[in-house]
């Protein structure tokens, strides 16, 4: 499986626009029988462990500091966190 980050789903998942096409004909023409299963409020795991959340409560102070290196580095508060949380980890 690729980078997490990957946004090329075809080859995360490993199907092609021709599988994609295929899969979804029955649903198109209704004909699907399947069941719809259970809907989860949330965004859809790419594997195990990723992504889980983390709620916590930082000082403004901090968060300003935070938004201030987000904005200057092109990147989100959530980003500069996960790269903080992650150093020297590998």
């Amino acid at each position: 499986m690729g980078d997490p980050e990957d946004r090329d789903w075809h080859a995360l998942f490993g199907v092609g626009d021709d599988d994609l096409d295929q899969l979804s004909q029955a649903l198109e023409t209704g004909t699907w029988s399947g069941a719809l299963g259970t809907v989860w409020p949330e965004r859809p795991r790419l594997r195990p462990g990723y992504p889980a959340p983390l709620s916590l409560r930082l000082p403004q102070r901090l968060m300003d500091r935070i938004a201030g290196r987000a904005a200057s580095e092109g990147a989100t508060p959530a980003e500069i966190i996960r790269e903080t949380l992650s150093r020297n980890q590998d």
